[in-house]
């Protein structure tokens, strides 16, 4: 679930993201200055997958919607994703569980997600973003 302008939205990715291996996570967070000798680097394991961004998106109007003809999902530091923001045929609800009392178990909506973001391009090269 990834946050947009109007709510939460589904991301729908057509392809595969590759995850690094644990040796190759290892070996940048050694290399990376921002490493902490405290931290146990084969304990964390962490993969970011980009930055969501929408350039049509104005505050000063949030009830145009053109925005959602354009997204863009930065992947790393060198590539770009174009997609678009798609209303979904029916809303998903989120669901939270909780233990009720005794063995009673409760189930909370907490989002209606009634979008998705759609890529189905391949990523393009960009500068440092």
């Amino acid at each position: 679930l990834l946050q947009t302008p109007t709510g939460l939205a589904i991301l729908e990715l057509q392809g595969t993201i590759n995850v690094p291996s644990s040796n190759e996570e290892e070996n940048e967070m050694i290399d990376s200055p921002r490493s902490n000798s405290n931290i146990d680097p084969a304990s964390v394991f962490e993969t970011p997958i980009g930055k969501l961004m929408f350039p049509d998106y104005s505050v000063h109007n949030p009830d145009d919607t053109k925005w959602m003809k354009r997204a863009y999902l930065y992947v790393g530091r060198y590539q770009r994703m174009t997609g678009e923001v798609k209303k979904l045929p029916r809303p998903v609800a989120v669901l939270q569980r909780h233990q009720g009392e005794g063995d009673e178990e409760e189930l909370e909506v907490v989002e209606i997600v009634r979008y998705k973001i759609f890529f189905k391009s391949r990523p393009e090269p960009v500068n440092n973003v």
